[in-house]
């Protein structure tokens, strides 16, 4: 039986296809709560932690974008975009966030962190 992800931390029983089943606002929620990780710990103290959180918030507020704004599938999220934030970056610019197409340093770095620590 799949699994649905319902944001703050939680995963209750759902009817999925793909093992979790997703939505924009579930991934919205978790970005938050990655967030609120973020505020908790220090990046002089524990960098590497840090890092992770602030690149898995900036990932899943970027593909909820995609998902609510530019009708991008959980399939694409999954398949195409996978944990691939300038990829998740450019289309958002694409789908018109706002963001300027040029990632900065910061988010540049966090795209670097996520891609080396999740495969």
């Amino acid at each position: 039986m799949g699994r649905e992800v319902t944001g703050g931390g939680n995963v209750v029983p759902g009817p999925a296809t793909m093992g979790v089943s997703i939505s924009a606002a579930s991934l919205f929620r978790t970005a938050q709560d990655f967030c609120a990780g973020v505020d908790m710990v220090s990046p002089t103290i524990a960098a590497a932690p840090f890092g992770l959180l602030a690149a898995q918030c900036l990932e899943l507020a970027l593909k909820s974008y995609l998902m609510k704004k530019a009708g991008v599938t959980e399939q694409t999220l999954r398949n195409k975009i996978g944990h691939n934030i300038a990829k998740a970056w450019s289309q958002c610019v694409r789908a018109g966030l706002g963001l300027k197409p040029d990632m900065p340093t910061w988010a540049a770095r966090l795209a670097v962190t996520i891609s080396t620590s999740i495969p």
